[in-house]
């Protein structure tokens, strides 16, 4: 079940990378934002199937498969949004980020705001995230 969610997700990244990056202001935020959080998502599926008593090699295959979704992801995006209007590429993109936001909120604020478990270092990746994010609009702008 975990390797197939994170690749659902990793598809979805791709259709968001690939909608973005038919919007020239766009398109640098939506490839960094991907890149960055695509080697956490890595290791992290490794280290479940590894810590599940999967055998490596197995495991290697199934990383090359989890590589490829989010390119998949971005060539299907690219066929279906050629034909849109950049308005409705754009509300795609909003969609798509709202529901990263969402996620990401609900996964990571309770862990920043749990008593029994303070950890300063997870709002401080929550800062440095957000930094990063900021920093990719100043990119493009």
């Amino acid at each position: 079940p975990a390797f197939l969610g994170i690749s659902l997700h990793s598809l979805l990244d791709g259709i968001a990378l690939g909608a973005g990056l038919m919007l020239p202001q766009l398109g640098p935020v939506v490839l960094l934002a991907v890149l960055i959080h695509k080697m956490p998502d890595s290791i992290s599926i490794s280290s479940i199937l590894l810590s599940a008593g999967w055998a490596r090699p197995k495991v290697a295959r199934l990383s090359v498969l989890f590589s490829l979704t989010t390119p998949v992801g971005a060539l299907l995006a690219f066929l279906f949004f050629r034909a849109l209007s950049e308005e409705n590429v754009a509300i795609a993109i909003g969609i798509s980020a709202g529901t990263f936001l969402a996620i990401a909120t609900a996964d990571i604020l309770p862990q920043v705001h749990r008593i029994e478990q303070r950890n300063p270092l997870t709002l401080l990746f929550l800062g440095l995230g957000l930094l990063v994010s900021w920093t990719g609009t100043l990119v493009v702008h």
